[in-house]
Protein backbone atom coordinates (compact mmCIF):
# COMPACT_ATOMS: atom_id res chain seq x y z
CA UNK A 1 0.00 0.00 0.00
CA UNK A 2 1.12 3.58 -0.70
CA UNK A 3 0.00 7.09 0.22
CA UNK A 4 -0.38 10.18 -1.94
CA UNK A 5 -1.26 13.63 -0.59
CA UNK A 6 -4.00 15.62 -2.35
CA UNK A 7 -3.96 19.35 -1.62
CA UNK A 8 -7.44 19.65 -3.11
CA UNK A 9 -10.29 17.20 -3.55
CA UNK A 10 -10.29 18.26 -7.20
CA UNK A 11 -6.92 16.53 -7.67
CA UNK A 12 -8.82 13.25 -7.42
CA UNK A 13 -9.16 11.60 -10.82
CA UNK A 14 -12.75 11.47 -12.07
CA UNK A 15 -12.54 7.71 -12.60
CA UNK A 16 -11.55 7.29 -8.96
CA UNK A 17 -14.20 9.75 -7.79
CA UNK A 18 -16.91 7.73 -9.49
CA UNK A 19 -15.63 4.45 -8.00
CA UNK A 20 -15.40 5.54 -4.39
CA UNK A 21 -18.32 4.46 -2.26
CA UNK A 22 -19.09 4.40 1.42
CA UNK A 23 -22.31 4.20 3.34
CA UNK A 24 -24.93 6.51 1.93
CA UNK A 25 -23.94 9.06 4.59
CA UNK A 26 -24.21 12.37 2.69
CA UNK A 27 -21.15 13.93 4.35
CA UNK A 28 -18.75 11.32 3.04
CA UNK A 29 -19.75 12.01 -0.54
CA UNK A 30 -17.02 13.49 -2.68
CA UNK A 31 -19.58 16.03 -3.89
CA UNK A 32 -20.03 17.39 -0.33
CA UNK A 33 -16.26 17.83 0.08
CA UNK A 34 -16.05 19.44 -3.35
CA UNK A 35 -18.70 22.00 -2.44
CA UNK A 36 -16.75 23.00 0.67
CA UNK A 37 -13.59 23.61 -1.35
CA UNK A 38 -15.17 25.07 -4.46
CA UNK A 39 -16.94 27.75 -2.43
CA UNK A 40 -13.78 28.52 -0.33
CA UNK A 41 -15.39 27.43 2.94
CA UNK A 42 -12.41 25.10 3.34
CA UNK A 43 -9.18 26.76 2.32
CA UNK A 44 -5.92 28.03 3.76
CA UNK A 45 -7.67 31.36 4.40
CA UNK A 46 -10.33 29.78 6.64
CA UNK A 47 -7.81 27.60 8.49
CA UNK A 48 -9.00 24.40 6.80
CA UNK A 49 -6.19 23.63 4.36
CA UNK A 50 -6.93 20.36 2.49
CA UNK A 51 -4.39 17.57 3.02
CA UNK A 52 -6.35 14.53 1.88
CA UNK A 53 -4.80 11.07 2.19
CA UNK A 54 -5.21 8.96 -0.95
CA UNK A 55 -4.48 5.26 -0.48
CA UNK A 56 -3.14 3.28 -3.45
CA UNK A 57 -2.48 -0.40 -3.90
CA UNK A 58 0.74 -1.83 -5.29
CA UNK A 59 -0.59 -1.33 -8.83
CA UNK A 60 -1.08 2.43 -8.24
CA UNK A 61 -4.85 2.08 -8.20
CA UNK A 62 -6.59 4.47 -5.81
CA UNK A 63 -8.48 2.37 -3.26
CA UNK A 64 -9.39 4.81 -0.47
CA UNK A 65 -9.63 8.48 0.44
CA UNK A 66 -9.38 9.92 3.96
CA UNK A 67 -10.46 13.60 4.13
CA UNK A 68 -7.83 15.54 6.12
CA UNK A 69 -7.13 19.19 6.85
CA UNK A 70 -4.20 21.13 8.25
CA UNK A 71 -5.60 23.27 11.04
CA UNK A 72 -4.25 26.51 12.50
CA UNK A 73 -7.12 26.75 15.02
CA UNK A 74 -9.82 24.52 16.51
CA UNK A 75 -12.97 26.25 15.25
CA UNK A 76 -15.68 24.17 13.59
CA UNK A 77 -14.56 20.82 15.03
CA UNK A 78 -16.91 20.23 18.04
CA UNK A 79 -14.32 18.10 19.85
CA UNK A 80 -12.86 20.73 22.11
CA UNK A 81 -9.10 20.84 22.59
CA UNK A 82 -8.60 24.54 23.33
CA UNK A 83 -7.17 23.69 26.76
CA UNK A 84 -4.59 21.43 25.14
CA UNK A 85 -3.52 24.21 22.79
CA UNK A 86 -3.28 26.64 25.72
CA UNK A 87 -1.11 24.19 27.69
CA UNK A 88 1.27 23.89 24.73
CA UNK A 89 1.49 27.68 24.52
CA UNK A 90 2.22 28.04 28.23
CA UNK A 91 5.13 25.65 27.82
CA UNK A 92 6.53 27.47 24.79
CA UNK A 93 5.41 24.83 22.30
CA UNK A 94 3.31 25.04 19.13
CA UNK A 95 0.08 23.05 19.06
CA UNK A 96 -0.69 24.30 15.56
CA UNK A 97 -0.44 23.19 12.85
CA UNK A 98 -2.24 19.98 13.65
CA UNK A 99 -3.71 17.45 11.21
CA UNK A 100 -7.39 16.64 11.36
CA UNK A 101 -9.43 13.81 9.85
CA UNK A 102 -13.00 15.03 10.00
CA UNK A 103 -15.90 16.39 7.98
CA UNK A 104 -15.60 20.17 8.38
CA UNK A 105 -18.25 21.84 10.57
CA UNK A 106 -20.12 18.52 10.80
CA UNK A 107 -20.13 16.67 14.15
CA UNK A 108 -21.87 13.64 12.67
CA UNK A 109 -20.53 10.11 13.27
CA UNK A 110 -19.79 8.23 10.08
CA UNK A 111 -17.11 6.58 7.96
CA UNK A 112 -13.87 8.53 7.73
CA UNK A 113 -12.30 6.65 4.82
CA UNK A 114 -14.15 6.55 1.51
CA UNK A 115 -13.28 3.27 -0.23
CA UNK A 116 -13.68 1.41 -3.44
CA UNK A 117 -16.03 -1.59 -3.11
CA UNK A 118 -14.37 -4.61 -1.56
CA UNK A 119 -11.57 -2.78 0.24
CA UNK A 120 -11.01 -2.66 4.00
CA UNK A 121 -10.90 0.83 5.49
CA UNK A 122 -9.47 -0.45 8.79
CA UNK A 123 -6.44 -1.88 6.97
CA UNK A 124 -5.90 1.55 5.40
CA UNK A 125 -6.16 3.20 8.81
CA UNK A 126 -3.56 0.81 10.24
CA UNK A 127 -1.22 1.60 7.36
CA UNK A 128 -1.73 5.34 7.91
CA UNK A 129 -0.80 4.97 11.58
CA UNK A 130 2.46 3.30 10.59
CA UNK A 131 3.29 6.24 8.30
CA UNK A 132 1.99 9.04 10.56
CA UNK A 133 5.22 9.80 12.49
CA UNK A 134 7.07 10.39 9.21
CA UNK A 135 4.44 12.83 7.95
CA UNK A 136 4.27 14.59 11.31
CA UNK A 137 8.03 15.19 11.20
CA UNK A 138 7.99 16.29 7.56
CA UNK A 139 5.14 18.78 7.96
CA UNK A 140 5.70 19.73 11.62
CA UNK A 141 2.33 18.46 12.87
CA UNK A 142 2.00 18.41 16.65
CA UNK A 143 -0.79 15.86 16.49
CA UNK A 144 -3.40 14.04 14.41
CA UNK A 145 -7.07 13.85 15.36
CA UNK A 146 -9.75 11.49 14.06
CA UNK A 147 -13.15 13.01 14.87
CA UNK A 148 -16.58 11.35 14.95
CA UNK A 149 -15.71 8.05 13.26
CA UNK A 150 -18.56 5.57 13.18
CA UNK A 151 -19.00 3.91 16.56
CA UNK A 152 -18.45 0.45 15.07
CA UNK A 153 -14.80 1.39 14.52
CA UNK A 154 -12.63 -0.32 17.13
CA UNK A 155 -9.08 0.96 17.55
CA UNK A 156 -6.73 -0.69 20.03
CA UNK A 157 -3.47 1.00 19.01
CA UNK A 158 -1.49 2.28 21.99
CA UNK A 159 -0.39 5.18 19.78
CA UNK A 160 -3.89 6.69 19.94
CA UNK A 161 -5.78 8.23 22.84
CA UNK A 162 -9.53 7.56 22.84
CA UNK A 163 -12.04 10.21 23.88
CA UNK A 164 -15.80 9.97 24.28
CA UNK A 165 -18.54 12.58 24.31
CA UNK A 166 -22.33 12.68 24.33
CA UNK A 167 -24.91 13.60 21.72
CA UNK A 168 -28.71 13.19 21.74
CA UNK A 169 -30.40 11.15 19.01
CA UNK A 170 -34.04 10.27 18.42
CA UNK A 171 -35.04 6.75 17.40
CA UNK A 172 -38.08 5.89 15.31
CA UNK A 173 -39.77 2.83 16.80
CA UNK A 174 -42.07 2.38 13.81
CA UNK A 175 -44.25 5.32 14.84
CA UNK A 176 -47.28 6.07 12.69
CA UNK A 177 -47.73 9.76 13.53
CA UNK A 178 -46.59 12.51 15.87
CA UNK A 179 -49.51 11.69 18.16
CA UNK A 180 -48.24 8.11 18.24
CA UNK A 181 -44.84 9.41 19.34
CA UNK A 182 -46.40 11.48 22.12
CA UNK A 183 -48.53 8.56 23.30
CA UNK A 184 -45.34 7.03 24.70
CA UNK A 185 -44.54 10.16 26.73
CA UNK A 186 -45.49 10.70 30.35
CA UNK A 187 -48.61 12.83 30.66
CA UNK A 188 -46.95 16.08 31.78
CA UNK A 189 -44.27 15.93 29.08
CA UNK A 190 -46.87 15.16 26.43
CA UNK A 191 -49.01 18.14 27.48
CA UNK A 192 -45.99 20.48 27.43
CA UNK A 193 -45.15 19.62 23.83
CA UNK A 194 -48.76 19.92 22.68
CA UNK A 195 -48.97 23.31 24.37
CA UNK A 196 -45.69 24.36 22.75
CA UNK A 197 -46.92 23.49 19.28
CA UNK A 198 -50.35 25.03 19.83
CA UNK A 199 -48.82 28.34 20.87
CA UNK A 200 -47.34 28.73 17.38
CA UNK A 201 -50.69 28.05 15.72
CA UNK A 202 -52.24 30.78 17.86
CA UNK A 203 -49.56 33.16 16.53
CA UNK A 204 -50.55 32.18 12.98
CA UNK A 205 -47.21 30.44 12.43
CA UNK A 206 -47.07 27.34 10.27
CA UNK A 207 -44.06 25.28 9.23
CA UNK A 208 -43.77 23.68 5.80
CA UNK A 209 -41.16 21.09 4.85
CA UNK A 210 -39.58 21.57 1.41
CA UNK A 211 -37.39 19.14 -0.51
CA UNK A 212 -34.60 20.47 -2.70
CA UNK A 213 -36.67 20.76 -5.90
CA UNK A 214 -39.19 22.97 -4.05
CA UNK A 215 -36.60 25.41 -2.65
CA UNK A 216 -36.72 28.66 -4.63
CA UNK A 217 -33.97 31.32 -4.67
CA UNK A 218 -35.98 33.63 -2.33
CA UNK A 219 -36.44 30.74 0.12
CA UNK A 220 -32.72 29.98 0.06
CA UNK A 221 -31.75 33.61 0.51
CA UNK A 222 -34.14 34.01 3.45
CA UNK A 223 -32.81 30.87 5.11
CA UNK A 224 -29.21 31.96 4.59
CA UNK A 225 -29.96 35.30 6.25
CA UNK A 226 -31.36 33.45 9.27
CA UNK A 227 -28.38 31.07 9.33
CA UNK A 228 -25.96 34.01 9.42
CA UNK A 229 -27.94 35.62 12.27
CA UNK A 230 -27.30 32.56 14.44
CA UNK A 231 -23.56 33.27 14.30
CA UNK A 232 -23.56 37.07 14.18
CA UNK A 233 -25.57 37.51 17.39
CA UNK A 234 -22.80 35.56 19.15
CA UNK A 235 -20.06 37.65 17.57
CA UNK A 236 -18.89 34.95 15.15
CA UNK A 237 -18.72 34.71 11.38
CA UNK A 238 -20.71 31.86 9.77
CA UNK A 239 -18.69 28.88 8.60
CA UNK A 240 -20.59 28.49 5.32
CA UNK A 241 -21.52 30.92 2.56
CA UNK A 242 -24.48 31.24 0.21
CA UNK A 243 -22.49 29.70 -2.63
CA UNK A 244 -22.08 26.51 -0.59
CA UNK A 245 -25.82 26.10 -0.12
CA UNK A 246 -26.43 26.74 -3.81
CA UNK A 247 -23.79 24.17 -4.70
CA UNK A 248 -25.17 21.32 -2.59
CA UNK A 249 -28.70 22.04 -3.75
CA UNK A 250 -27.44 21.17 -7.23
CA UNK A 251 -25.11 18.30 -6.35
CA UNK A 252 -27.14 16.58 -3.59
CA UNK A 253 -30.83 17.31 -4.30
CA UNK A 254 -32.03 13.92 -3.05
CA UNK A 255 -30.52 14.43 0.40
CA UNK A 256 -31.87 17.83 1.45
CA UNK A 257 -34.94 19.00 3.34
CA UNK A 258 -35.63 22.58 4.46
CA UNK A 259 -38.29 23.35 7.09
CA UNK A 260 -39.45 26.97 6.81
CA UNK A 261 -41.67 28.80 9.28
CA UNK A 262 -44.23 31.23 7.84
CA UNK A 263 -46.17 33.94 9.67
CA UNK A 264 -48.80 35.68 7.56
CA UNK A 265 -47.01 34.33 4.45
CA UNK A 266 -43.67 35.83 5.51
CA UNK A 267 -40.75 33.45 6.13
CA UNK A 268 -39.46 34.06 9.66
CA UNK A 269 -37.26 31.01 10.41
CA UNK A 270 -35.81 27.86 8.90
CA UNK A 271 -33.95 24.65 9.63
CA UNK A 272 -31.79 22.78 7.12
CA UNK A 273 -31.58 18.97 7.14
CA UNK A 274 -29.72 16.27 5.25
CA UNK A 275 -30.96 12.69 5.06
CA UNK A 276 -30.01 9.31 3.66
CA UNK A 277 -31.86 5.98 3.60
CA UNK A 278 -31.71 5.51 7.38
CA UNK A 279 -30.95 8.79 9.11
CA UNK A 280 -32.02 12.42 9.24
CA UNK A 281 -29.38 14.99 10.16
CA UNK A 282 -30.39 18.38 11.54
CA UNK A 283 -27.62 20.78 10.61
CA UNK A 284 -28.33 24.53 10.32
CA UNK A 285 -30.90 26.84 11.87
CA UNK A 286 -31.77 30.51 12.06
CA UNK A 287 -34.65 32.91 12.65
CA UNK A 288 -35.76 36.50 12.06
CA UNK A 289 -37.36 36.91 15.49
CA UNK A 290 -37.18 35.02 18.75
CA UNK A 291 -40.54 33.26 19.14
CA UNK A 292 -40.88 30.83 22.08
CA UNK A 293 -41.06 27.24 20.85
CA UNK A 294 -40.16 28.06 17.24
CA UNK A 295 -36.69 26.52 17.45
CA UNK A 296 -38.08 23.27 18.85
CA UNK A 297 -40.75 23.13 16.15
CA UNK A 298 -38.42 23.74 13.22
CA UNK A 299 -35.41 21.76 14.44
CA UNK A 300 -36.98 18.81 16.29
CA UNK A 301 -40.70 18.22 15.80
CA UNK A 302 -40.60 18.72 12.04
CA UNK A 303 -37.64 16.36 11.86
CA UNK A 304 -39.46 13.70 13.87
CA UNK A 305 -42.50 13.97 11.60
CA UNK A 306 -40.28 13.73 8.53
CA UNK A 307 -38.68 10.53 9.90
CA UNK A 308 -42.13 8.99 10.38
CA UNK A 309 -43.17 10.06 6.88
CA UNK A 310 -40.00 8.68 5.23
CA UNK A 311 -39.55 5.71 7.59
CA UNK A 312 -36.12 6.93 8.69
CA UNK A 313 -34.85 5.13 11.77
CA UNK A 314 -32.57 7.72 13.42
CA UNK A 315 -32.67 11.49 13.80
CA UNK A 316 -29.36 13.15 14.70
CA UNK A 317 -30.27 16.81 15.38
CA UNK A 318 -26.73 18.07 15.95
CA UNK A 319 -24.38 18.27 18.89
CA UNK A 320 -25.04 19.57 22.44
CA UNK A 321 -28.35 20.73 23.94
CA UNK A 322 -29.83 19.14 27.07
CA UNK A 323 -33.24 20.55 26.12
CA UNK A 324 -33.46 17.68 23.61
CA UNK A 325 -33.86 15.13 26.41
CA UNK A 326 -37.37 16.23 27.41
CA UNK A 327 -38.37 15.91 23.75
CA UNK A 328 -37.39 12.26 23.49
CA UNK A 329 -33.79 12.47 22.27
CA UNK A 330 -31.65 9.85 24.00
CA UNK A 331 -27.98 10.21 25.04
CA UNK A 332 -25.62 8.49 22.62
CA UNK A 333 -21.86 8.12 23.01
CA UNK A 334 -19.57 9.50 20.29
CA UNK A 335 -15.84 8.96 19.98
CA UNK A 336 -12.64 10.53 18.72
CA UNK A 337 -9.01 9.40 18.61
CA UNK A 338 -5.89 11.48 19.09
CA UNK A 339 -2.23 10.94 18.20
CA UNK A 340 0.07 13.25 20.16
CA UNK A 341 3.68 13.58 19.00
CA UNK A 342 5.12 15.03 22.23
CA UNK A 343 5.41 12.12 24.68
CA UNK A 344 5.14 14.30 27.78
CA UNK A 345 1.94 15.92 26.58
CA UNK A 346 0.62 12.58 25.36
CA UNK A 347 0.78 11.31 28.94
CA UNK A 348 -0.75 14.49 30.35
CA UNK A 349 -3.65 14.35 27.87
CA UNK A 350 -4.11 10.62 28.58
CA UNK A 351 -4.44 11.44 32.29
CA UNK A 352 -6.98 14.15 31.48
CA UNK A 353 -9.06 11.77 29.35
CA UNK A 354 -8.95 9.08 32.04
CA UNK A 355 -10.59 11.55 34.42
CA UNK A 356 -13.03 12.90 31.82
CA UNK A 357 -14.37 9.53 30.62
CA UNK A 358 -16.13 8.33 33.81
CA UNK A 359 -17.62 11.81 34.29
CA UNK A 360 -19.22 11.65 30.83
CA UNK A 361 -20.43 8.10 31.42
CA UNK A 362 -21.96 9.15 34.75
CA UNK A 363 -23.61 12.15 33.08
CA UNK A 364 -25.16 9.91 30.40
CA UNK A 365 -26.60 7.64 33.09
CA UNK A 366 -28.09 10.65 34.86
CA UNK A 367 -29.76 12.17 31.81
CA UNK A 368 -31.14 8.80 30.72
CA UNK A 369 -33.24 8.84 33.87
CA UNK A 370 -34.75 12.17 32.75
CA UNK A 371 -36.17 10.91 29.44
CA UNK A 372 -39.87 11.77 29.04
CA UNK A 373 -41.15 8.30 28.27
CA UNK A 374 -43.70 6.47 30.36
CA UNK A 375 -42.20 4.19 32.99
CA UNK A 376 -42.79 0.50 32.46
Amino acid sequence: MQIEILHSIFELEKTDRDQFTCSDNPFTRVSFLESLEQTKCCSINTGWKPFHILFKDDHQQAIGLMPCYIKQHSWGEFVFDWAWAQAYKEHGLDYYPKLLTAIPFTPVPGPRIITRPGYDSEAMLSFWLSQLPTYADRFNFSSWHLLFPENQLKITSSDLLARIDCQYHWFNHDYQSFDDILSHFASRKRKNIKKERASLIHKNIRVIRHTASQITPPMLEAFFRFYCNTYLIRGHQPHLNLAFFKSILCSMPDNIMLALAYQDEEIIAGSWFFFDTQTLYGRYWGCEQDVPGLHFECCYYQGMEFCVEKNLKIFNPGTQGEHKISRGFEPVSTQSFHWIKHQGFKQAIANYLNHERPEIQHYMTQVTSKLPFKKD
